[in-house]
């Protein structure tokens, strides 16, 4: 399921929940497929239950799966989890450019006359205010 590497610096929880992350952009896992369970996902990897149930757990709070019964499923499709990646980006991106020192409205400004082209082939009005 997940590859993991035992002498790299990157800590095992943030591999393990990278790897379900890339397995679910890439389709090898689908919306409501149900994941391994803890136990027997520990015992294959060799590790602790409580670090997947923790990995898990932390999917589950940034909306990649859900629990159910006790069993975890994957929460998002393909596209739902693109979408929220570049979400995260475009996040991340405009708090880089707000510490150096653009402001909301001319980021705003730019958004908008990028989308000019856009809306002259769509009536929606759009506003960042």
């Amino acid at each position: 399921m997940v590859q993991l590497n035992f002498r790299g610096s990157k800590p095992i929880r943030l591999q393990i929940e990278e790897g379900i992350i890339r397995l679910i952009e890439t389709g090898a896992i689908l919306r409501d497929e149900k994941l391994p369970a803890i136990r027997e996902l520990a015992a294959t990897m060799t590790l602790n239950p409580r670090m997947i149930e923790q990995s898990y757990q932390h999917l589950q709070q940034l909306g990649y799966l859900y629990e159910d019964g006790g069993d975890y499923y994957v929460a998002v499709s393909i596209n739902e989890q693109y979408r929220a990646k570049l979400l995260r980006e475009f996040d991340h991106l405009v708090e880089e450019l707000e510490r150096e020192s653009v402001s909301r409205d001319e980021l705003c400004s730019r958004l908008l006359e990028d989308r000019k082209e856009v809306e002259t082939n769509d009536d929606r009005s759009e506003s960042c205010h």
